[in-house]
């Protein structure tokens, strides 16, 4: 049963990519947000013009906040259940953190997530190494968690702009992320975060342990994450950029037609 329902994932998943391509080679406009999604068009249609449009996240992350730095060290991360999202990796950075570092934390992870999959596949259990699966919660449990926690750890293995990054980025709170996708566009490396290759977990223990030991240096750089995450996420500003594209679009249309 298990394996009849993988294979009609996959034979989804097959479907959506060759009609998301079809569609990307068709149009001659694309709206994106990061570098990943500009070099992906300049393959997939090098002839249609791309456009940046930012992206407006959830209300409770635009209220005013103030960051309490714990005294224990409190990791979150938030997830859902593809295997692409990177719960093996997380369990295997939380091994080496626990057993060969020896750092005492919490970590908590939030979304729909099932770790048992995870748990055989790395042959490591959730509460022998610190991960405390703590399931869907509203935005506003999840933005008072952020706020009290000494940094964000995101390890999926494929994404593009991830908005609980960006979430993580409005509170203040430095990030670990994968280097996969358009997570450079949204994390200066050593300026707003800091980066790791999704195939090594030691790396990513080892960018763990530089934030909770250095308290100076997660201050700074959650607060020049929070800055930059507040330009990007700017409202007025998301709004205004992509009226004026609508525009020009609009524009072209009619001098064409």
């Amino acid at each position: 049963k298990r394996a009849y329902a993988n294979f009609q994932t996959l034979v989804y998943w097959q479907r959506s990519c060759y009609r998301e391509k079809e569609i990307l080679k068709a149009v001659p406009h694309v709206i994106g947000r990061t570098d990943w999604d500009r070099q992906a068009m300049q393959v997939l249609n090098p002839a249609a013009q791309y456009h940046y449009g930012g992206e407006i996240l959830r209300p409770e992350f635009y209220e005013p906040s103030e960051r309490k730095m714990p005294g224990r060290t409190v990791i979150a991360t938030t997830i859902s259940r593809p295997s692409y999202k990177g719960l093996d990796l997380l369990l295997k950075t939380a091994n080496i953190l626990r057993n060969e570092m020896h750092l005492d934390f919490e970590w908590h992870v939030y979304g729909n997530v099932d770790p048992q999959f995870f748990e055989r596949h790395t042959g490591q259990r959730c509460e022998n190494v610190g991960v405390n699966i703590c399931g869907v919660v509203t935005a506003q449990r999840l933005r008072d968690a952020l706020l009290e926690s000494t940094l964000y750890f995101h390890p999926s293995y494929i994404e593009n702009s991830p908005n609980s990054v960006a979430e993580a980025q409005m509170m203040g709170l430095p990030v670990v992320v994968t280097n996969v996708g358009g997570t450079s566009s949204m994390v200066e490396h050593g300026e707003t975060g800091l980066l790791f290759p999704a195939t090594d977990p030691y790396m990513a223990a080892y960018q763990v342990g530089v934030l909770v030991r250095d308290r100076e240096l997660n201050i700074r750089l959650g607060e020049q994450a929070k800055k930059i995450a507040s330009e990007r996420h700017e409202k007025k500003r998301i709004v205004g950029g992509l009226m004026e594209i609508y525009n020009d679009i609009l524009e072209e249309s009619r001098l064409q037609g």
